[in-house]
């Protein structure tokens, strides 16, 4: 549910209580402050229909935001593996000369920018 901030309430007081669930026991229940920008957007996705709650829109978030922090661990990863990958074949004399580099990149383009494709 969204409310406005109560009287006598500043901003960044929270109140933190345990409340009960219909399931799982309890959960817990806190204040928080939210500017008008993120507040008119957790409206409109309810007002969608899309979302029943504050709540869901918040899981929602958070999932996502879960996903994107793994896809970037992963991408992280990745890129150290590359990195440690050239890095030893450097160290073992396997290069490639600028010249050669930027020769098949103008093939590449060449291939890409032809009519028909």
């Amino acid at each position: 549910m969204i409310q406005p901030l109560p009287e006598g309430k500043e901003q960044g007081e929270s109140r933190n209580a345990l409340a009960p669930t219909g399931n799982s026991g309890y959960r817990v229940v806190m204040d928080i402050s939210i500017n008008e920008r993120n507040l008119a957007h957790i409206k409109r996705k309810i007002d969608s229909g899309k979302y029943s709650s504050t709540d869901d829109v918040l899981d929602s978030a958070l999932s996502l935001l879960d996903e994107h922090d793994a896809e970037l661990e992963s991408e992280l990863v990745d890129l150290r593996e590359s990195v440690r990958r050239g890095t030893e074949q450097a160290d073992a004399g396997q290069v490639v000369s600028a010249g050669e580099v930027f020769q098949e990149l103008r093939q590449r383009n060449a291939s890409l920018t032809k009519p028909g494709r």
